[in-house]
């Protein structure tokens, strides 16, 4: 490894670069390191990406690797010097191709199954069922089963309220009932039922 940088230096450095938080300085500093042959074993998953920026600083692309120095004003010599382009073997892409098809067959059949499980639901709950929206008789389940969710959801809010006023008309009456005097219960009731 490089006597100039600690390993414990890089990592701190690689934190504050992946919060933004890194001076140019800084960053060349980490361009340098990883453009080495030498990079430890703990961070050698970073050595791609980090000689990709060397290169991409030093205006190549990244299939041209910039072995890099740091100067003492901060800024960064560019070596430029080829490594292979990363490339995917024809078998690899095969094992990817086939492990695509395969996700995408199981999420269709997913779709498919829960679809067809769907109908079936709504055709047990309704089947037989009809509704007149405007005039127009709907028979298709599916055209149905947004209206059906809209009474029931207006229905649920009708109960919500006949509950809430249920819960009034006790809490008056427990302080009604509260009340020894009777002419002034019953003056408090006249307010009440106004």
């Amino acid at each position: 490894m490089d006597s100039r940088y600690s390993e414990s230096e890089i990592k701190k450095l690689i934190e504050r670069f992946m919060e933004g938080d890194t001076s140019l300085e800084e960053e060349h500093r980490l361009y340098d390191f990883f453009t080495r042959e030498d990079v430890p074993d703990s961070l050698v998953e970073y050595k791609d990406m980090f000689a990709d920026f060397a290169a991409i600083e030093c205006g190549n692309d990244v299939s041209t690797v910039a072995e890099t120095s740091v100067h003492e004003d901060g800024g960064l010599q560019c070596v430029q010097t080829n490594r292979p382009l990363h490339r995917i073997s024809m078998g690899s892409f095969r094992k990817w191709a086939v492990a695509a098809a395969a996700s995408i067959v199981v999420v269709l059949g997913t779709s498919l199954l829960y679809d067809h499980y769907e109908e079936e639901r709504l055709e047990r709950m309704y089947g037989g069922s009809y509704m007149v929206v405007n005039g127009t008789r709907i028979d298709n389940l599916r055209e149905m089963q947004p209206e059906i969710e809209n009474v029931l959801a207006h229905a649920d809010e009708i109960e919500n309220r006949l509950m809430a006023s249920e819960r009034i008309r006790m809490a008056e009456q427990t302080v009604l009932n509260g009340i020894a005097d009777e002419a002034e219960r019953e003056r408090i009731r006249r307010i009440l039922d106004e």
